[in-house]
């Protein structure tokens, strides 16, 4: 069955023709660090992630104004 395997394709048809529709598996990740580990931590996922086709993915990075560990109340990077 083409659906089994995503890296198979789907065949659809549209105005006669019959196409083949790949799909590309993705997943995302949500990381969250000390400023000082998020560069090693970049170098990983490309070092790990790149195959050099389309699809490859990004990476971004953004500030935290603030964490807090519900169970304990600590903020900030003793939360982490």
């Amino acid at each position: 069955d083409p659906g089994d395997d995503p890296g198979e394709g789907v065949p659809e048809v549209y105005r006669g023709e019959e196409f083949t529709i790949s799909f590309i598996t993705k997943i995302r990740l949500d990381i969250l660090a000390k400023d000082a580990d998020a560069e090693t931590i970049v170098q990983t996922i490309c070092a790990a992630g790149r195959s050099g086709s389309i699809g490859d993915g990004k990476v971004w990075i953004q500030p935290v104004d603030d964490v807090v560990r519900i169970r304990t109340g600590e903020h900030g990077e003793s939360a982490i």
